[in-house]
């Protein structure tokens, strides 16, 4: 039997995407295929670390940047040479 993908990926974006949905407590969140408890907790670690959660565990605004879904067509990228986040979009061949 195959593990379920949600249970051996990484979780930064699915925690993003919860905590922007306003999921306060992800360890009881209805998963279908629930991922393991230690997977969680290191996603929401690695995401306070990069300054996206705050120490209670909420969104910060650096954290809700991301979480905020984009069209396809125009994703987000840094800009190398003033920081700020440039639209872009890739011309059909």
């Amino acid at each position: 039997m195959t593990v379920p993908e949600i249970q051996r990926t990484n979780l930064g974006n699915v925690v993003l995407l919860l905590k922007s949905l306003n999921v306060d407590n992800l360890l009881h969140f209805d998963f279908m295929d629930p991922p393991p408890r230690d997977n969680i907790l290191n996603s929401m670690f690695q995401l306070w670390v990069l300054g996206a959660l705050d120490n209670t565990g909420g969104l910060t605004n650096l954290g809700a940047r991301p979480a905020r879904p984009r069209p396809p067509a125009q994703p987000s990228t840094p800009c190398s040479s003033c920081g700020c986040w440039a639209r872009w979009t890739t011309p059909a061949a």
